[in-house]
């Protein structure tokens, strides 16, 4: 029995079908050649929709079942953490472009032969031999690509202005502009736009895990967007639209 699992950390995003009767160790196994973190450093938080069902640390100590066989639901979501600071994945965070990390100093700080550095298990050479690098550093480019995008597009938008919501591949929607900051329970660092919608196409009533940002507002007329999908101006008057949205910019 198996069970849809959309997978996001730092540099990956990607949806795949697992058994609903995995352990903690056995999922982390399958994450770890997805996102490039090691279980001994993984923590996950495991979402059905906006309800949380488990945060697991200590990984390769806890051969816990997780919670997959009493969802009713077809599909969950994986938010993948890594603990290290000092880890490839971190240490590649860090750097501006791809460039910089091929003649970065960080990763010559001593000389090993060539066959003992292939024989190595800790090692950037190893870790691009389980990681497909090449749609590493293009997903690497595009994340630091929409954050600066996002980042720019704050400084445009209107508080509590109408505003239009538009998603590549999705209709329009309307509403205002309630909110713009972070929900560390999304994310710690990303910004986001709060919006009280004009139909109940949002995800939630302006509140995230307990905590309210905006409102509350009428169930299913609030959500939070990405700002680089936000435009405000008085123009944007109440319009009808279809209940359709993009998983991957919105919570």
């Amino acid at each position: 029995m198996s069970i849809s699992v959309e997978i996001k950390s730092d540099f990956s995003s990607i949806v795949k079908d697992f058994s609903k009767n995995l352990t903690l160790l056995e999922l982390s196994n399958k994450l770890y050649p997805i996102t490039g973190v090691s279980p001994s450093d993984m923590a996950l938080s495991l979402y059905s929709g906006s309800e949380l069902l488990g945060k697991y640390e200590n990984i390769l100590n806890n051969s816990e079942k997780l919670p997959l066989i009493d969802i009713n639901y077809s599909s969950i979501k994986v938010i993948v953490f890594d603990l290290n600071s000092n880890s490839i994945t971190n240490q590649i965070k860090k750097l501006q472009n791809e460039d910089e990390f091929e003649n970065n100093d960080k990763f010559k700080s001593f000389e090993i032969s060539e066959e003992e550095y292939s024989s190595r298990k800790d090692t950037v050479l190893q870790w691009k031999k389980i990681i497909n690098w090449g749609d590493l550093t293009q997903n690497i480019k595009k994340n630091k690509k929409d954050q600066e995008l996002n980042n720019l597009k704050v400084n445009s938008l209107q508080l509590n202005e109408r505003c239009s919501i538009k998603a590549d591949g999705q209709l329009e929607r309307r509403g205002i502009l309630r909110y713009i900051g972070k929900v560390p329970d999304i994310n710690p660092t990303d910004i986001w736009c709060g919006i009280e919608f004009d139909e109940p196409v949002g995800k939630n009533n302006g509140t995230f895990k307990g905590i309210t940002y905006f409102g509350p507002v009428n169930k299913n007329y609030g959500g939070f967007v990405k700002p680089k999908n936000v435009e405000t101006g008085k123009q944007f008057v109440p319009e009808l639209s279809e209940l359709c949205f993009s998983d991957d910019d919105e919570l």
